[in-house]
């Protein structure tokens, strides 16, 4: 088993990392959406990522596992929000940067972050893509392993991790049919108050289209940008125009 620290997504095969991944997996760990982050200089050293994903061949050349992971050097585009934990180790007169990120750029949905093929030993290959974390973290301050499920985060634990809790706001349909339905669970005020905001929206025409058309994706681009910019310091534009 051959483990390998890698400083670009473009080192590494892109159908052999989506097959790791797999047809029910997070369309964010895809190779191309990855590669792209890179490669369209969203995330890339000058904007404080760089690319440190590490892969595990087996003995006869399959990749067998990869973990997607970037040396950084601040918190943002993370959504974690441990600037607290900088600002105390800099209280303390202990550095905190650089630490290494294994996760998704800019995107904080949940999904595997030690990738291993249905075939192979899951064990054995996440053991080997941890000592390669380890050795890409060597240069570090902290290895931290973000919006993983709950199960890789007890493996991890079960081998000395420590375990960061945070809090995230998701809906969940509690056997609504209707948005009246939903509703009804409020105040009267309150149901009122959302009728009124809804009314807004009527004429509202929503298509979907798929087009090559550059006019669009720049309409799109800027959409995105506005509302980035919109909520001051925290809404950053992280995704280049070409990243659409």
């Amino acid at each position: 088993m051959k483990v390998t620290v890698h400083d670009g997504y473009d080192q590494i095969d892109g159908t052999a990392w989506d097959a790791l991944v797999g047809p029910q997996g997070s369309p964010f760990l895809e190779h191309t959406f990855l590669a792209g982050l890179q490669s369209l200089r969203c995330a890339v050293p000058e904007t404080g990522w760089g690319a440190r994903p590490i892969t595990v061949h087996s003995d006869d050349g399959q990749l067998v596992g990869a973990a997607p992971a970037w040396i950084k050097g601040h918190s943002m585009g993370e959504f974690v929000y441990d600037h607290g934990w900088a600002d105390a180790a800099r209280r303390a007169g202990l550095p905190y940067y650089p630490k290494l990120v294994v996760g998704v750029p800019f995107t904080p949905v949940t999904g595997r972050r030690l990738l291993v093929h249905p075939d192979a030993d899951r064990d054995l290959v996440r053991s080997g893509l941890l000592r390669g974390l380890q050795a890409a973290a060597e240069d570090c301050h902290g290895l931290h392993v973000l919006f993983n499920p709950e199960e890789e985060a007890q493996w991890l634990s079960e081998r000395g991790a420590f375990p960061r809790i945070q809090f995230q706001f998701h809906w969940h349909n509690e056997g609504y049919s209707t948005f009246e339905d939903w509703l009804a669970r409020f105040p009267s005020k309150k149901r009122n108050k959302i009728r009124r905001e809804r009314k807004d929206l009527r004429g509202i025409e929503v298509r979907s289209l798929i087009s090559p058309d550059p006019d669009r994706l720049d309409a799109m681009h800027r959409f995105y940008s506005n509302t980035c910019e919109q909520f001051g310091p925290w809404g950053r534009v992280y995704l280049s125009r070409e990243m659409f």
